[in-house]
């Protein structure tokens, strides 16, 4: 049996994760928040832990490491035998094709910045007891709007099919991996044996109109997202997903996203699907 902790359980990643993992075989699962995980004395039982929690000042200031979880949580478990599960994000890189985790480091944003100072200082505290996870956009799962610190490419979606309001979109291609495939990774992470730092993406280009056309494929009204004539500055990226998918023996498919991007669709859409199809 593997016991996991969830850190973070009334975010957007914590939710869906622990809505995953609670129904799976030989996985033993609590979720917390990191107010209760702080309080925890017997960490040393968890296999892993999973953090999913982070301070919004974390977000809007410079560095800190009084605000830093994931550094607070990689010191509380320094002596135990906890593997640690490090959520960071793909804005550590730079825009360009083909990212692999070796390449330079050009972080877009200050979050970006916070976590790549977090990840060096939680590898120094845990060296192989760390897994380091660099993120894309995460489509679909149940949305929490408790305690909500960032706003995904999904829930903006949502909001706009909300308000009805045309909309006018920038026909990048970026990287995309569907709540579930991310589930299942995470999945196939806790049954082996690694460490380091890996990019947990599709790896392939996904452009904003094909993922839209995906999305709406049951919306009845399909001028509601316009494509713009003009591209502003550059933000055309994809992960190169390739250690990862060979250390898991896995395969990360485009047409699996396409498929429950379509599932969401009938879903969201589910009124005005069964009418179309009368």
């Amino acid at each position: 049996m593997i016991k996991v902790a969830i850190i973070g359980k009334f975010g957007y990643l914590g939710h869906n994760l622990k809505k995953y993992l609670q129904k799976k075989k030989n996985i033993n699962l609590k979720a917390f928040s990191y107010e209760e995980f702080c309080n925890i004395k017997n960490i040393n039982t968890f296999s892993f832990i999973i953090n999913a929690a982070i301070n919004k000042k974390f977000i809007e200031n410079k560095y800190n490491k009084n605000l830093d979880i994931d550094l607070k949580i990689s010191n509380k478990i320094f002596d135990t035998n906890c593997k640690f599960i490090f959520l960071s994000t793909r804005k550590i890189y730079s825009n360009v094709p083909n990212i692999k985790e070796e390449s330079k480091l050009k972080p877009q944003d200050l979050y970006a910045k916070n976590k790549v100072i977090s990840e060096r200082q939680c590898f120094k505290v845990l060296n192989k007891k760390l897994i380091i996870l660099r993120i894309p956009n995460i489509i679909g799962g149940e949305i929490k709007n408790n305690r909500k610190v960032r706003v995904s490419f999904y829930e903006n979606y949502l909001k706009i099919i909300k308000k009805k309001n045309k909309f006018f979109y920038e026909n990048y291609y970026k990287d995309f991996i569907s709540m579930e495939q991310f589930c299942k990774i995470i999945l196939k992470i806790l049954k082996s044996n690694l460490n380091g730092i890996y990019n947990v993406s599709l790896g392939k280009k996904i452009y904003i109109k094909e993922l839209l056309s995906w999305l709406n494929f049951a919306n009845k009204d399909k001028k509601l997202f316009v494509e713009s004539a003009h591209k502003l500055k550059n933000e055309n990226f994809y992960l190169n997903n390739t250690k990862i998918s060979k250390t898991l023996n896995i395969k990360i498919k485009k047409i699996e996203l396409k498929k429950y991007c379509i599932y969401l669709s009938k879903k969201i859409f589910k009124n005005e699907y069964h009418k179309k199809i009368r």
